[in-house]
């Protein structure tokens, strides 16, 4: 059975000041991320530790602050395209340093950016507003191919395919967290929660923490679906266990199999209208998509550039849940339509920024120029539309980033987690 220990302080009491903006803006670059971190961490007693080096050579710090029993990581960033999260490790190292009872509950390991190279890419829109409107979000848009996130693929034995994979499998095994607390961020829609275990008080505190901050609660996000989820509770999933014999694991997974209580708490960086989209029309968009990118991904050479490696893989995610789409017996639902112009959207803006570097290695190619410019139109028309269809309204930063805090705070009073069945 689990154990659920004393609460801590709860967030609405630590969070009853504004989060200090200088813990926001920090956030927008890796380097400056790092300084603050470097400051917070000192201010809050704590010390850094090298945890790791990325695979372009950037130190993986990790802030270390606390004295408590009760061992909490919380990773930002497993995702590049996710910054909300590296906002959320400063605030909540900045309310460590303000809150000498948080550092007695326990002791918080503080990782920004466990992928810092994806996350610097990707400062082509955060250095300018962690709030972008769509074109910006889209045109400096950068996630790279599964093979390369870090998070996806950790090790059950031997050593891993990435550095990045290679410091959080040694995080998890090394420290056996009582809670692992990996922070994501959708594009749009609602806010929601993948865990390890099934705890009784995930509902409400989901629930709670979307009502005091006034984001929705995502009823039926894409990825449950498509990774098989199990439904526990509106808003609530647990992700499957491995196949035994599966040799790489993703990061909850690994955290179950350690009896680590892992908790995802995913919040939205957009919310948008209501509607729907069939699952076979759904398809028929994505078709139509794969399509019009051909021409211009056909430039793309595996293992040239992580651009290309991204887009290829993306290509490959839009075929396969196209195919998913066109024979699924499932109602429509608001991520369907989500998906069917966003993954496209992802897709098209990595692929301009990807014959935009070649067209500056090979400048006098006209053809490639005019392929250039094709697909940066062909991006801008399909934003909006996107814009027209889904009507994004961002959710302020502050707003994302408290109730994140919130919800990682309340993930840090369940554990350890029950064991493995």
């Amino acid at each position: 059975m689990p154990h659920f220990p004393a609460p801590l302080p709860h967030a609405e009491r630590l969070l009853n000041g504004p989060t200090p903006d200088e813990d926001l803006a920090a956030s927008r670059t890796v380097a400056a991320a790092r300084r603050h971190l470097a400051y917070l961490t000192a201010r809050a007693g704590g010390h850094l530790t090298e945890a790791g080096t990325s695979r372009g050579g950037r130190t993986l710090e990790l802030g270390v602050i606390g004295n408590g029993q009760r061992q909490i990581l919380v990773i930002g960033g497993p995702h590049p395209n996710e910054p909300v999260g590296a906002a959320t490790v400063l605030s909540l190292a900045g309310l460590l340093a303000r809150d000498p009872a948080l550092r007695e509950t326990a002791t918080w390991h503080l990782l920004p950016f466990l992928d810092p190279d994806g996350a610097a890419r990707n400062e082509l829109w955060t250095a300018a507003s962690l709030s972008p409107d769509f074109t910006s979000y889209h045109r400096g848009f950068f996630r790279p191919a599964r093979a390369q996130q870090p998070e996806m693929a950790l090790p059950r034995s031997g050593p891993a395919d990435l550095p990045e994979t290679e410091t959080l499998a040694a995080l998890l095994t090394g420290l056996r967290p009582d809670v692992m607390c990996s922070l994501h961020n959708a594009d749009l829609g609602g806010t929601f929660l993948l865990t390890s275990h099934p705890a009784p008080a995930l509902p409400a505190l989901l629930h709670e923490a979307a009502a005091r901050h006034k984001v929705p609660v995502e009823p039926a996000p894409a990825d449950a679906a498509l990774d098989e989820w199990e439904r526990l509770d509106d808003g609530v999933y647990r992700m499957p266990p491995p196949a035994p014999t599966a040799r790489r694991l993703h990061s909850v997974q690994l955290a179950r199999e350690l009896g680590t209580f892992a908790l995802l708490p995913e919040v939205p960086a957009w919310t948008g209208t209501s509607g729907t989209l069939t699952p076979q029309d759904a398809a028929a968009r994505l078709e139509e998509a794969c399509t019009a990118l051909k021409p211009y991904a056909d430039r793309c050479t595996p293992g040239t550039s992580p651009y290309a490696d991204a887009v290829l893989d993306t290509l490959n995610v839009l075929h396969a849940i196209r195919t998913a789409w066109s024979r699924s017996p499932a109602p429509a639902t608001g991520s369907t339509r989500d998906c069917a112009h966003l993954l496209p959207l992802r897709t098209a803006g990595m692929l301009a920024q990807e014959l935009s570097h070649q067209h500056r290695i090979h400048p006098r190619d006209a053809e490639l120029a005019a392929d250039v410019r094709e697909m940066h139109s062909l991006l801008q028309t399909w934003c909006d539309e996107a814009e027209q269809i889904l009507r994004p309204r961002p959710v302020p930063l502050r707003t994302a980033v408290a109730l994140q805090l919130d919800l990682a705070l309340g993930a840090a009073t369940l554990g350890p987690a029950p064991a493995t069945t």
